[in-house]
């Protein structure tokens, strides 16, 4: 990569990923039965926005990409993984 510069991109989103450095950005549609979840994203500070409503909360996050991943994999992370990019390659 360093001689050609093929695969950079790749390269650093990996680097940028174990490192913690790779954040993803969005909306989030909460539940009202999300509680756990939403105190778990105020906790991390990742909450930047949110609204309420008779359907639930609607947050607007900016969130490390590790820490979305294990919010993802809980059992309600259903909400974080609609944010995750697809499956980066393992190296």
């Amino acid at each position: 990569s360093a001689r050609d510069g093929r695969g950079l991109d790749v390269l650093q989103t990996v680097l940028g990923k174990r490192l913690g450095l790779q954040h993803v950005t969005g909306e989030l549609r909460l539940p009202p039965s999300a509680g756990r979840l939403r105190a778990r994203l105020h906790q991390l500070e990742v909450v930047r926005e949110e609204g309420a409503d008779e359907d639930g909360w609607l947050l607007q996050v900016d969130i490390p990409i590790a820490e979305a991943e294990k919010l993802a994999a809980s059992e309600d992370g259903a909400p974080v993984r609609a944010l995750l990019p697809e499956k980066l390659p393992e190296w």
